[in-house]
């Protein structure tokens, strides 16, 4: 039961990661016709990635096989296309999120990088003309966007990179510190 709720919240946040990651394209685009069908797309996607990453979590909390990480392999299928600047930021960010650290330095990094590869590849691209608000508000709504989303993103990636101990570790590790598991 418990694996069925974690299941379906992953699948809520993926969808709102989704809504959100549409508004921000919204926000970004110079010429914002969408359709339907990219919309549902876009969203069925992230709800599918919520949903694998909600039944991970799951697997974690009751100290199952590592092997229930495979279920990552639908992370970057998120980011196929116009999204994969935010990939390297998802990637590093996720596996240093649950480190020590030197892993948080390094998803620090990580995260920082899809700002500053986002405004990089547009920075002669953007004029005043094309955007529907002055040029320094675009790259700042661009910038953030990129690092909501992507930490976001990493933070549930971290699910699938972050380091796996099986429950009986983690229980004993408790107990020898005293702390209720």
């Amino acid at each position: 039961m418990r694996t069925l709720r974690y299941a379906a919240t992953g699948l809520l946040l993926g969808v709102v990661w989704g809504v959100v990651a549409r508004i921000w394209m919204r926000l970004i685009s110079t010429s914002p016709e969408f359709s339907w069908a990219g919309t549902l797309f876009i969203l069925l996607g992230a709800g599918i990635v919520g949903l694998a990453l909600g039944v991970v979590h799951a697997a974690r909390r009751r100290g199952a096989s590592g092997w229930w990480r495979l279920l990552g392999v639908f992370v970057p299928l998120l980011f196929a296309g116009a999204g994969l600047p935010l990939l390297p930021a998802v990637v590093l960010g996720g596996w240093g999120l649950r480190r020590g650290p030197v892993g948080r330095v390094v998803a620090g990094l990580g995260l920082l990088s899809a700002p500053v590869i986002l405004v990089a590849m547009t920075w002669e691209e953007v004029t005043y003309w094309l955007t529907p608000y002055p040029e320094t508000i675009y790259r700042l709504v661009l910038g953030v966007g990129g690092l909501v989303l992507s930490g976001t993103a990493a933070w549930g990636a971290s699910l699938v990179l972050g380091p796996w101990r099986p429950r009986a570790v983690e229980h004993r590790a408790s107990v020898l510190a005293g702390v209720p598991a």
